[in-house]
């Protein structure tokens, strides 16, 4: 796992989010289908299995998880001097993944991406699959998009998963 701290890549992986977002607001047209589950499992050990099957599925050697609210540049960028992304390779081990998003961005140990976010996606840069994400009290929130042919083996692998919200 790697922070991304470079701008211009940085910028590159946010417009990439905001296109996961446009989709999943159903103002961009996809032939991804989408998948349900509840927001807070990206923050737990039962997620990143997930993330590496996607991986596998896809021949994507990694994908960005990235806090899109709070605001990245005025708020973690500005105020704590990083930026809320970081890549996840597909041989990264789930206790990993869990360091990075409690790991503070700044001086203050609440600071972190676990903790601090609205709205994350996660992505690889292929496109071929994200998870979209809004905290809420609400079990269907976070919405996984993948081509239809996966959807029958993801759900049966992973029971907190589902087809309808």
């Amino acid at each position: 796992m790697r922070w991304i701290k470079d701008k211009e890549e940085y910028r590159k992986v946010r417009d990439f989010a905001r296109w996961c977002v446009d989709i999943d607001s159903e103002r961009r047209p996809t032939q991804l289908n989408k998948l349900y589950f509840c927001d807070v499992m990206a923050i737990t050990l039962r997620f990143p299995p997930l993330l590496q099957d996607l991986l596998l599925m896809a021949k994507d050697q990694s994908c960005i998880y990235m806090v899109l609210d709070p605001d990245p540049e005025y708020l973690w960028y500005a105020r704590l001097g990083g930026y809320p992304v970081f890549e996840i390779s597909r041989d990264d081990s789930p206790e990993e993944y869990l360091n990075f998003l409690n790991q503070p961005i700044g001086n203050n140990r609440g600071d972190n991406m676990a903790d601090m976010w609205y709205s994350y996606v996660i992505f690889p840069l292929s496109q071929k699959w994200f998870a979209h994400t809004i905290r809420s009290e609400h079990d269907g929130t976070g919405h996984l998009w993948v081509p239809p042919e996966w959807c029958n083996e993801i759900v049966n692998i992973y029971p907190f998963i589902r087809i309808s919200s």
